[in-house]
């Protein structure tokens, strides 16, 4: 006849079973979602028809993307821009692409000779920079190729208006004619920074520059296993989720205040934009492009005593012609053939410009 000790310890070692099993299941699922998350980023073109690709795509951003501004052989310091590109070549890739950069003394991702008076300025972040695709396929160099005008690429990463508009000011403007201004929805924090500064824009010195890159670079740290679920729980327990970073721009875009900071921007801008005609497309992370900046940046003007220039203003409403098969699947920019739309209706806006004098030796 068992003990009353010899129950309890029959008991004990089924509990101690129990947990066992129990560990070992969890343990298991953990290693399976390792290894899925794995398989997905090694195979990006099957993540699409997947149904948790949103959390793929906060796991890409957080734990897996590179960041161009934050990589020592990419940018360079700048005490006005904070950074720019640093002049050279350099290859910049992540999973879904691999490209190469040559970057001229500006600091811009362009020739030296675009440098030279050039017709057509593109002034953006990372989508008219070109994050994704090769030199020759951003819509700035489309854009070139078939209107016969030079063209120079001035978009850098991560710049708001008011910095694009700095970048403007290095320009050689002589013989400036379109202005092609790429907006983002992230743009708005910046500018209205800069506008709630004394119209001054708050650079962060030389010091901060080299921490952000020991930050980034410590984030960074090469794969170890169980990483992705790590940053997975991590992110769920300790930071906003995807869903809270989008829903935050997303009320950032439907304020009139947005497209009053973006045109009082423009109005104060250090180059003269007498006799040049400007074009502004939106363009968002993953296709969250919508017609509300577009929508009140029309009203604005409308409404409002503005110069010709602004008045003049052509604006493309990107919800119109992108969709998802102009995005990568994990990265949120826009692919070659999202490049290739966007140069299009640029293009068709250039040609339906009421000619100028300057413009009659063309057929722009």
């Amino acid at each position: 006849m068992p003990t009353i000790k010899s129950h309890l310890v029959t008991k004990r070692k089924r509990a101690i079973k129990v947990i066992a099993i129990n560990f070992a299941l969890v343990a298991l699922i953990v290693v399976m979602m390792e290894l899925f998350v794995t398989l997905c980023f090694a195979f990006p073109s099957v993540c699409r028809y997947i149904p948790v690709l949103k959390v793929l795509r906060v796991l890409y951003l957080r734990g897996v993307r590179n960041v161009i501004q934050f990589i020592p052989e990419c940018t360079k310091y700048d005490k006005d821009l904070f950074y720019t590109l640093k002049p050279g070549s350099f290859e910049f890739s992540n999973l879904e692409f691999k490209t190469n950069y040559y970057v001229n003394q500006l600091g811009t991702r362009d020739d030296e000779n675009s440098l030279i008076s050039p017709d057509v300025v593109v002034i953006g972040d990372s989508f008219a920079m070109g994050w994704g695709v090769q030199q020759d396929e951003t819509f700035a160099q489309v854009i070139e190729r078939k209107s016969n005008l030079k063209v120079l690429n001035a978009a850098v990463s991560s710049y708001g208006t008011i910095r694009e508009m700095g970048m403007l000011a290095r320009v050689d403007t002589s013989a400036l004619r379109y202005l092609v201004i790429q907006y983002g929805d992230n743009d708005f924090n910046e500018n209205k920074a800069f506008l709630g500064n004394g119209e001054a824009f708050f650079t962060y010195g030389d010091k901060m520059f080299r921490h952000s890159l020991k930050l980034y670079s410590q984030r960074k740290k090469r794969y170890y296993f169980g990483k992705y679920i790590y940053t997975m729980f991590n992110g769920l327990v300790g930071k906003r989720s995807y869903d809270e970073v989008t829903k935050f721009k997303e009320g950032c875009a439907i304020k009139i205040e947005e497209a009053e900071a973006f045109v009082n921007i423009l109005m104060k801008s250090q180059v003269n934009l007498q006799d040049v005609k400007i074009i502004v497309i939106e363009l968002n992370s993953y296709g969250n492009n919508d017609s509300d900046f577009i929508g009140n940046l029309k009203r604005i003007i409308k409404s409002g005593n503005y110069p010709e220039y602004i008045k003049n203003i052509r604006m493309i409403d990107s919800s119109k012609i992108l969709n998802k098969k102009h995005y990568f699947i994990l990265d949120d920019h826009i692919n070659r053939e999202g490049h290739k739309v966007v140069a299009e209706e640029i293009l068709k806006i250039m040609q339906n410009y009421k000619p100028s004098s300057q413009d009659s030796n063309h057929s722009w």
